[in-house]
């Protein structure tokens, strides 16, 4: 029980230095959770095909509640967690952290305006040339995304109690202390929003190129994306929903719906924070290149 983290929290979420059971339950599972997370991706380096974690790793990923401090609302929480999941929630921490800390939320603008600017870019043959191939080459790095943003994703449920209107004067903070050092993450009502924007915004990622054939077409009802088709992958044979951000953009493709006729797309894997499922993950539409 050598490796400890600690989560001490004050303002209206801790008056007179007691912490409600409600304020608990919004914090501590979501931190287990993000743990579980962690010790999957540095046991197996996946996260996508495992749901949770097997009992059988229970023993490397518990943090257990230490003995409170008197007059305190330190939660001191020891376990003996698997080697290397204390540096990697530092790292997937980081970077978020800092941005958040700093107020460096970055806007991306409307998805449309982005898609604006990937066929601007690739009209003017301005975008790198990247294939389906080359995505699942690097599927290492797009892995490790993806478990970023799962832990993220916990991280930011667990701030939410900082996010009410009455919690502007509140605090959370983590200390995640590995191999005797100590990193530091105060969160407080303004930099717990911006944290939130940051890693929740969705954004298009890099267009890549895809070749497959389109299985069904249909109106979302939505606005953002108010077209859906099912493209099926030639490389890998499964699914991707195809999202349009115009109905004039879906019947470019109408030709090939259900006809088995393989066709060429340049398309944006839609990302959140840095991450994306480049085998059955969501894809923009952004352009056509050509029947096969």
């Amino acid at each position: 029980m050598n490796r400890e983290l600690i989560l001490r929290i004050s303002g209206t979420l801790a008056p007179d230095n007691k912490i409600s059971l409600r304020t608990v339950s919004h914090t501590l599972p979501h931190l287990q959770r993000a743990i579980d997370k962690v010790v999957l991706y540095e046991k197996y380096g996946d996260l996508k095909k495992r749901s949770a974690l097997p009992s059988s790793l229970y023993e490397s990923a518990d943090l257990f509640l230490a003995p409170f401090e008197d007059g305190s609302v330190k939660i001191p929480l020891v376990g003996n967690l698997l080697d290397g999941v204390g540096a990697r929630l530092n790292q997937f921490l980081r970077e978020p952290y800092d941005k958040a800390a700093k107020d460096l939320e970055y806007e991306y603008g409307s998805l449309a305006n982005q898609l604006d600017n990937v066929r601007g870019n690739i009209e003017r043959e301005n975008v790198e040339n990247i294939t389906q191939e080359d995505l699942n080459a690097g599927a290492n790095r797009l892995e490790r995304s993806y478990a970023q943003t799962a832990v993220l994703k916990d991280i930011n449920t667990m701030l939410s109690p900082l996010r009410a209107k009455s919690s502007v004067d509140d605090t959370i903070e983590l200390v995640n202390n590995t191999l005797g050092k100590t990193a530091n993450y105060s969160f407080s009502h303004v930099n717990a929003k911006t944290f939130g924007k940051i890693v929740t915004q969705k954004r298009l990622a890099k267009p890549v190129k895809y070749d497959g054939i389109l299985e069904g077409l249909k109106r979302t009802g939505g606005k953002t994306f108010p077209c859906v088709g099912i493209f099926v992958s030639a490389l890998t044979g499964q699914e991707m929903n195809l999202l349009f951000v115009s109905e004039m953009d879906a019947v470019a493709l109408n030709k090939f719906n259900l006809s088995k006729k393989k066709f060429s797309i340049w398309a944006c894997p839609l990302a959140v924070y840095e991450s994306f499922d480049h085998l059955r993950g969501d894809i923009v539409f952004a352009s056509l290149i050509e029947r096969l």
